[in-house]
């Protein structure tokens, strides 16, 4: 009969390979959208934007002139977020921003948000414009940096960009087609998604939204894999109703790498000054959780 010393570093061997099991995994780019966006459940591809333009189709700002200035809070990750989006003054319009979030605990509740705990610094520039009147297309380079409090995952910096296009067949129809995360990154901070919208407005206050979602698998030098490897596929739907400067949102996404889903709900109101926008998410399945994401714009 071996002694418990002989078998001790055996019995190490698989606590140890039983910790390491599940390989660390990624953020959603949904979960760096503002209010705006996630009270429609991110399903705004193919929707006009402006702060959220930069997270996820820079075409949409072109069909407005405005100058805007943002700052937010995200429920994610208890993000901080500030951008400034210029279609005003020129034909070409362009747009910054910058965030931070310390993912610490919240890594281990919210799927969406990997479940490694870290700093993240983001911050990034678009340009967009109309090459018709209905047709824009817009480009967004970016930067993340990353410091992981998990040794499992790579400490660094990752350059990458997003390209979209946002195409009107009606004043009531448009769709979007964007692509995200282009450039190789071997940290996996950043995973590719290709994404594409529409958005149909039956009435001048009333708009409804849906978005399907392909990510493409990480490179195995990430040493990172999704919660559901099976699954590259996911989709959101979305609704919004306007009355008077107010605005109710709602929508339901399924993030099908990451097996998570949530129902959003979303309150806003806007004038030619200011908008302010709140959104509320929770978990449809699994542990309980609730997201709160609140947005303030001034327009010039």
């Amino acid at each position: 009969m071996k002694s418990f010393r002989s078998v001790l570093p055996s019995l190490s061997l698989i606590f140890a390979s039983a910790a390491f099991a599940q390989l660390p995994y990624p953020s959603t780019p949904g979960s760096l959208l503002g209010a705006r966006a996630l009270g429609r459940a991110g399903a705004t591809a193919g929707s006009q934007l402006t702060h959220d333009a930069l997270f996820q189709n820079p075409a949409s700002a072109a069909f407005e002139k405005r100058y805007a200035l943002h700052a937010s809070y995200l429920g994610y990750g208890n993000g901080l977020t500030a951008s400034v989006v210029d279609t005003k003054t020129s034909p070409v319009g362009g747009g910054l921003y910058y965030m931070r979030r310390d993912i610490k605990g919240d890594a281990t509740k919210n799927p969406s948000l990997g479940n490694y705990n870290r700093l993240e610094e983001r911050a990034g520039s678009a340009v967009m414009g109309r090459l018709a009147e209905n047709f824009a297309v817009g480009l967004t380079a970016k930067y993340t940096y990353l410091r992981p409090y998990d040794n499992r995952v790579k400490n660094g910096v990752n350059w990458n960009v997003d390209a979209g296009l946002r195409y009107l067949f009606s004043p009531q129809f448009a769709v979007g087609v964007v692509g995200q995360n282009f450039l190789t990154d071997e940290k996996g901070a950043n995973p590719r998604l290709f994404s594409f919208g529409i958005e149909y407005q039956p009435t001048p206050s009333f708009v409804i939204s849906a978005q399907a979602m392909k990510t493409s698998e990480l490179d195995d030098k990430t040493g990172m894999s999704f919660p559901k490897k099976a699954s590259t596929l996911g989709w959101s739907a979305g609704a919004e109703y306007r009355y008077s400067g107010f605005a109710a949102r709602t929508g339901y996404v399924d993030h099908g790498p990451w097996n998570h889903k949530l129902l959003s709900f979303g309150l806003g109101y806007e004038d030619a000054a200011f908008a302010l926008d709140y959104a509320f998410q929770m978990v449809t399945s699994g542990r309980a959780l609730q997201i709160h994401t609140v947005g303030l714009s001034a327009f010039l």
